[in-house]
């Protein structure tokens, strides 16, 4: 598959995560697809991902986007709702990775 083709793909998943990962509600995980399919590079490596995802669920907490100041979706919930987003990251990468790549981002969060 083309690296285009690639992002397209990505980009269409995660505009559609609470599909993937319907154990979080939508309502919750829908936003943080939203920042992810904005942010992602296909040729990321699996610590680039979960760096993605970090920020972004971060961003999520605070209210803005860190890059440019401007306000999010998905704010307003408890910290610990965040937390959960960020416990889900290995979740996320299982249902838009191959195996090796998801295995390597589980690795990565079991470390920090």
């Amino acid at each position: 598959m083309e690296p285009r083709e690639r992002l397209i793909g990505l980009k269409l998943m995660l505009l559609e995560l609470p599909k993937y990962v319907p154990h979080v509600p939508a309502e919750v995980i829908g936003p943080l697809g939203k920042l992810l399919a904005q942010r992602l590079n296909p040729r990321g490596t699996p610590i680039d991902f979960v760096m993605v995802c970090l920020l972004a669920t971060k961003d999520m907490e605070w209210g803005i986007e860190i890059f440019t100041g401007l306000p999010v979706e998905g704010t307003g919930y408890p910290s610990e709702t965040y937390a959960l987003l960020r416990s889900e990251i290995p979740a996320i990468a299982a249902a838009l990775f191959h195996t090796e790549f998801a295995e390597e981002v589980k690795k990565f969060m079991e470390q920090k």
